[in-house]
């Protein structure tokens, strides 16, 4: 004998609460995982960018050797 159909209202419930556990999970990966990449790599690039275009030269790299 098949199982009887699930009512809407309960369909609709439990798609709503993976939905938000989703997300939480998203932003949380999002937050330790996006981030601090983005602040490791992107942010010194575009400060690089704007210390060439205000000052003309690249910023002195700590330990390396100035051309």
């Amino acid at each position: 004998m098949p199982d009887p159909p699930a009512p809407p209202q309960l369909e609709r419930k439990v798609h709503q609460q993976l939905n938000r556990a989703l997300l939480a999970q998203h932003l949380w990966d999002f937050a330790l995982g996006a981030m601090p990449w983005l602040f490791t790599q992107v942010v010194p690039a575009m400060l690089a960018v704007v210390s060439v275009t205000l000052f003309g030269r690249y910023p002195k790299r700590p330990g390396g050797n100035e051309p």
